[in-house]
């Protein structure tokens, strides 16, 4: 039976499933270029088993909006100014080398930087378009040290 995935918004296997049709897609194209089987793909739509990040990394080359399949966030019209994306992006970079650097031994792959990019990128511009502070909201995304 399918448990309920703890990291990810309830729903993450519908989304990933509406990402797919919306691509017209069959699971086993979507697997193939995902590169993971067709079983893995009905698992990670079924909620059974957590995607990884290099099938993340994957979804996001592919066109897939990561925000929306992680965490339901809904593409906004909206867009900001090309300064506070630069500035809200080169945060995220700065936060993402001083985890590498701190938690991870300076060890994280390309495919674990991309993603984490992605997300939180997705979800700084959503805070700062929503009037939230989006240098606060970037904090949150990374783990602090025990």
């Amino acid at each position: 039976m399918p448990t309920q995935n703890e990291t990810f918004l309830p729903g993450l296997g519908e989304r990933l499933k509406e990402e797919r049709k919306r691509l017209a897609l069959s699971q086993e194209e979507f697997a193939e270029r995902a590169g993971v089987k067709r079983l893995a793909q009905l698992q990670y739509e079924k909620e059974i088993r957590e995607p990884r990040t290099s099938y993340l990394a994957a979804l996001g080359a592919m066109g897939v909006s990561l925000g929306y399949v992680l965490f339901g966030k809904e593409p906004s019209d909206r867009t900001l100014a090309p300064e506070a994306t630069r500035r809200i992006e080169k945060k995220i970079f700065d936060l993402i080398d001083e985890y590498a650097a701190t938690q991870c031994n300076g060890v994280l792959s390309s495919d674990e930087r991309f993603v984490l990019f992605e997300v939180m990128r997705a979800h700084c511009i959503q805070a700062e378009l929503n009037g939230r502070n989006s240098e606060e909201e970037a904090v949150t995304f990374i783990p602090k040290s025990a």
